[in-house]
This record gives structure tokens, sequence and C-alpha cells, in this order.
């Protein structure tokens, strides 16, 4: 698998952002035999879910007299793709039979500080228990614990990164910036849609800046002062739960994407430092 594969994996596809305390493996890929025990007890654990579960979904096993079928449906993607800068892991199971097991991917994505992001490909609601039984035999496949949990995109990353794709201007379409809500829980959240023939009007150089600056001149509202729930272009569609899909398959745009989940990884606070932190303010009180 190659960069270009990377690019291809994101595309048109949903993922959420993860932080890991390691990579997937100190080598290139699992050894052979963590991948057929994942194999094995991933079908049984499938077999014995749906066998569980109403006689509709009991339809899905047809033809499957035992785990082993499921087994035989099941193929893994291990592997190292090489790269001047990270080093990047990919997880991926395939099920020849889609109604058993959408496709899991799951990408490791760590440089030389130990910082590791993880994108974790997102299916259907229905779904979400066959993706936490893969999650949790990743953080167990090693002899040293790896710990993966959602993380959720500081508050300015989604400005920068709408002023950072100043360059994409012309690319991006109609926009639509989700803000929350500012005075009560029951307010909606407040939408703005900015159709693509307006953005010319508004950008100056700054997109972010200079809608907020349209903004202000039209409602009175300083919306800079607000967060910003979610970004919707033509490009991509990112939210500050961390959820992403990228639109389109574009190398350089991936890049830039990975590179800003990247730096606000390494720029947040160690949890050690905020307790730290903490612990400096109850002494003062």
């Amino acid at each position: 698998m190659s960069e270009e594969d990377i690019t291809g994996l994101l595309a048109s596809q949903r993922y959420k952002i993860y932080q890991s305390n390691a990579s997937l493996s100190l080598s290139g890929k699992l050894p052979r035999a963590k991948v057929d025990q994942f194999r094995t007890k991933f079908a049984k654990f499938l077999y014995k879910k749906y066998s569980l579960r109403s006689n509709l979904l009991k339809d899905i096993l047809e033809g499957y007299d035992t785990y082993r079928d499921i087994a035989s449906e099941l193929t893994v993607f291990n592997g190292t793709i090489p790269d001047s800068k990270y080093k990047i892991q990919y997880f991926i199971v395939y099920c020849g039979n889609p109604k058993l097991s959408p496709r899991q991917v799951f990408l490791f994505i760590s440089d030389d500080q130990a910082n590791t992001v993880v994108f974790n490909r997102m299916n259907s609601s229905g779904h979400g228990w066959i993706n936490d039984y893969v999650m949790d035999f990743l953080e167990d496949v090693n002899e040293y614990p790896i710990i993966i949990k959602p993380f959720n995109l500081p508050e300015m990353f989604i400005p920068n990164l709408i002023n950072e794709m100043s360059d994409y201007v012309e690319s991006l379409g109609d926009l639509s910036l989700v803000y929350m809500s500012p005075t009560s829980a029951k307010l909606r959240n407040l939408m703005v849609d900015i159709p693509r023939r307006d953005i010319r009007k508004v950008f100056k150089g700054k997109l972010y800046n200079d809608i907020n600056e349209f903004l202000y001149t039209h409602t009175k509202i300083k919306f800079e002062k607000l967060t910003i729930e979610k970004f919707t272009n033509n490009l991509l569609s990112i939210s500050k739960d961390g959820l992403f899909k990228l639109s389109v398959k574009n190398r350089d745009l991936t890049w830039f994407l990975i590179e800003s989940i990247k730096s606000a990884l390494e720029e947040q606070p160690d949890e050690e430092e905020e307790d730290e932190d903490d612990d400096d303010v109850l002494e003062v009180v």
C-alpha cells in the first residue's frame, strides 16, 4: 500500500479521529499468528452475536454452519506505508459478505515524538458493536498496552483550518458553518450558509476572519466569539467531535488535513501537566 492508496482509502468515507499512546506495532506489521488469532476470534464473535439476535438477523447466517465458514470470508490487511515523515500503519478487515461486517479500517499515523493519531472508519450506527470489538482487539494485541481514545478537536482548530483553506477557495463551493448557541440550551445551534457565488464577495485573504467580519457587518453578532461545531464544503466536512469526511480524492488536500490534525495533537497539553496546573491552583486557594 502506498500514499496514493491512503488518499483513496480516506476519500468519500466518514472517519473519526482518535489518539493513541503508541503505534500499532513496533515493527512493520503484526505477527502472522496475531492476525490469524484475530480472524478466528472475530469469526466466533460474529457467529455468536448473530445467533443470539432476532430471527431477522439470524437469516444473515444462512449458509454458515460454523464460525469457520465466516472465517473463510474474512481478509485482513496489515502493514506499514513507507513515508519520509510519518510511520503509517494500517489494519483493514474486509468481509466477503458485507451483511456480516462492513469494512473496518484503522490508520495509525505516528511521528518520532510518539504522538499517534488514529483514523477509524465509521459505519452505520447499527454496526458500532463490531467496530468496538476490533478496537478492543487492537488495544490488547501487543505485550505493551495501547490506549485508543477519541480526540476532540481544539476550539480553534476549525477556524484555523478555514483560514488555511484560503488557497482552496475556488473549489470550496457552497459553505456551511454550524456555531454553538451562545446563550441558552433551549436555542438550537446557529447555521450559516454561504453560496459559492457570494464567497468571492466576502473573501479578502483570510476566509474565516473575512466571514466573521461580513457576518458582524450584517448581524452585529461577533461570530468569532462562538465555537464552530461543524464546517462543510465541497471538499470536506469536519466537526469538533473529530468526525470528518473528505469528499474528493486529492493527495494535497488529504495530507494538508493530516498535517493539521497531527499539529493539533502535538500542541495539546499533556494530562500530567494539566494535573500539575490544577494542583497549583488548589494550593493558591
